[in-house]
């Protein structure tokens, strides 16, 4: 119909309290809401994820096209992730990263973290009217923020003569900030996931480098993994024989290229040369800047790369050669990622030429070395299939939280906005329904955060962040959130005044104060109404303690039920229940109450990650008696070395 003839752009930028509109009410931003947090399943890719969010936004606001950005910090810079509507993104279309200085209303957004709009003026020749007409664009920016910092940005473009204004600005900031929680909820999912994937496929090569010496076959299932978390095109492991480097593993290659017949020369200070000199990974964003770049003849011209040093006793023997035939530098996480990967592939090379040597020094021993590897291998099978058996109880115990936290930021989302409503908090009924409704979900909550602890303890990812604090400070500071169960059950708590002499520590405020809570919890648990328990502790001296180091001491005391001798340690297992399960109430601190049996497993695992100890005494169990049991938790001044896995 008609055709732009000429162009102006107006700048009108308004912050959130200039531009109020009605077009997106609060209940249709609430469906917007809970429409994205139903995005976030384990099924949904990330990628995915963005691009449905950006599709979901549109149709509710009316939009010509709405576009998702995320923000790098480190580079300070936008990149499009998703696009719906006409047109493309307003800026990196083909996947480029704009820093946020000349990204215009969206990085003034970032910068100024406030929601902004822009009007841009057009003009159009209409071959109907036969006169230019004008059309008004509305540009707006809102930043995605959570935990007081933007992730990324929201952008929507509308034509006020079709389409209409996209609603209110504060609206979609609130819309946008839970936008951003779902996206960092997927982002942490994705990492969690390639974690576990990056710990599965070092396991898999490793149990490959254990059955056999066949370099080949390892190198290429190198390649195959590394490519299942790492994104490349073309992947070659290549070796130094005199003066030039050969392929010994390749994916990606066509095969008219006969790539395992090239070969390339070693020039003076060349990519390899650079390697060979720094035993350090290089990244090249752009190979068209580097005017030393050997290209081979017959393969797709590649526009970023990664070179991977292969060290063999400190030597440099080859490289790892990474190409992606599109202008995506490699991240840091990715250079990590492809790091433990050639680690392996050295330890193959290097396994297969030792093996060589020593097939030809000790030929003799053929027939006992078959033997002992017959052994071996029977000792992994065993090993691998008890192995898998707790990994699939891990797996379960992951999946399952995260399958459950999708309902649960739906139940809990909506649950707030109901207890929000004045008038709905303000009838009795209603009120005691949407607090059961909070409550419920609260519970589930932890049951949820004690699974993923317990998951994170399992598969050696649990991360510890001591930092000074004094344990009397923190277990005071749990006493008041139990109050109301002690009224309940009458049960006495008395925190010692030896608590108050203890030293400052260095620990992780947060795991350390799960432990005392599980822990304070546990003997309200396992003691009947009317009972009392004790929190007392001491300062040991490096004599005095197991650890071999200054410590302190926490007991928490109980007059319950007690525990049988030969279950002590048994206790601290996960999953392990005492008495009989089937007739378990299932409250947290009923009497004798039932639950997931994860809480000393937690603890136990925390404990140990700090470099410390836990262990129960009790005279035995009996109901009748009630001897009590006594929790002890020793935990170092300032531990020489935290284990990442709690063990």
């Amino acid at each position: 119909m008609g055709q732009e003839v000429t162009g102006r752009s107006v700048p009108a930028v308004h912050s959130e309290t200039d531009h109020q509109s009605s077009a997106l009410p609060g209940e249709a931003a609430l469906e917007l809401s809970l429409e994205i947090a139903e995005l976030l399943t384990p099924a949904t890719e990330f990628g995915s994820l963005l691009q449905l969010a950006a599709e979901r936004v549109r149709a509710r606001c009316h939009v010509e096209a709405v576009s998702l950005y995320l923000l790098d910090p480190a580079q300070d810079a936008l990149q499009a992730r998703a696009h719906a509507g006409s047109g493309h993104p307003h800026l990196g279309a083909n996947g480029d990263w704009t820093p946020t200085d000349k990204a215009g209303i969206l990085g003034q957004a970032i910068r100024e973290r406030q929601s902004l709009t822009e009007e841009i003026v057009s003009h159009r020749a209409s071959s109907l009217l036969r006169r230019s007409q004008v059309v008004t664009e509305l540009s707006i920016a809102v930043p995605l923020e959570i935990h007081e910092h933007a992730i990324g940005l929201l952008h929507l473009r509308s034509r006020s003569s079709t389409d209409g204004e996209p609603g209110s600005l504060r609206i979609l900031q609130a819309v946008g900030r839970h936008l951003a929680a779902v996206i960092e909820q997927a982002q942490r999912s994705e990492r969690e996931l390639q974690q576990r994937q990056l710990i599965e496929n070092l396991n898999v090569i490793g149990r490959t480098l254990a059955q056999t010496l066949d370099p080949e076959r390892v190198l290429e299932m190198i390649l195959m993994h590394l490519a299942t978390i790492v994104a490349y095109d073309r992947g070659a492991i290549m070796l130094q024989e005199g003066s030039e480097l050969i392929m010994r593993a390749i994916r990606g290659f066509p095969a008219y290229a006969s790539p395992l017949r090239i070969r390339v020369p070693i020039r003076t200070d060349d990519v390899y040369q650079t390697i060979c000199r720094t035993r350090q990974p290089l990244v090249i964003a752009d190979i068209s800047k580097r005017p030393d770049w050997q290209h081979v003849d017959g393969l797709p011209p590649a526009q970023s790369w990664l070179g991977v040093p292969l060290l063999v006793e400190e030597e440099v023997i080859g490289m790892m050669s990474l190409a992606r035939e599109r202008p995506e530098p490699y991240t840091e996480e990715e250079v990590a990622l492809s790091l433990s990967f050639a680690q392996q592939a050295s330890v193959a090379l290097n396994n297969a030429r030792l093996y060589d040597s020593l097939t030809q020094v000790n030929a003799t021993l053929k027939q006992a070395v078959s033997q002992l590897q017959q052994q071996s291998y029977d000792l992994q099978v065993a090993y691998e299939q008890l192995k898998r058996l707790d990994k699939a109880k891990t797996d379960f115990i992951t999946v399952a939280s995260h399958e459950l936290r999708t309902p649960l930021t739906v139940l809990s989302g909506y649950g707030q906005m109901l207890a929000a409503d004045v008038e709905l908090a303000n009838d009795a009924f209603r009120g005691q329904v949407i607090r059961g409704l909070l409550t419920g979900a609260n519970r589930l909550n932890t049951i949820v955060d004690n699974m993923l602890d317990m998951a994170r303890i399992d598969s050696q990812t649990l991360e510890v962040h001591p930092e000074p604090m004094f344990p009397a400070v923190l277990i005071k500071a749990i006493y008041p959130t139990l109050k109301q169960i002690l009224r309940e059950r009458r049960i006495t708590m008395n925190l010692d005044k030896s608590l108050s002499g203890l030293p400052l520590i260095e620990a992780d405020t947060t795991g350390i104060r799960k432990v005392f809570r599980h822990l304070m919890v546990n003997a309200i648990k396992y003691t009947p109404d009317g009972g009392s328990v004790r929190i007392w502790g001491r300062a040991l001296a490096p004599n005095d303690t197991v650890l071999g180091q200054a410590a302190v001491e926490i007991v928490v005391s109980d007059t319950g039920i007690g525990i049988d001798p030969v279950v002590q340690d048994l206790i601290f297992a996960k999953f392990y229940q005492s008495g009989q399960v089937a007739i378990h109430s299932s409250g947290e601190t009923t009497f004798k109450g039932g639950g997931p049996g994860l809480g000393l497993a937690i603890s136990r695992g925390i404990v140990e990650a700090h470099g410390g100890r836990i262990w129960a005494e009790s005279p035995g169990h009996d109901e009748e008696r009630f001897p009590g049991s006594d929790f002890h938790v020793v935990l170092p001044l300032r531990p020489d070395k935290v284990l990442a896995s709690g063990r």
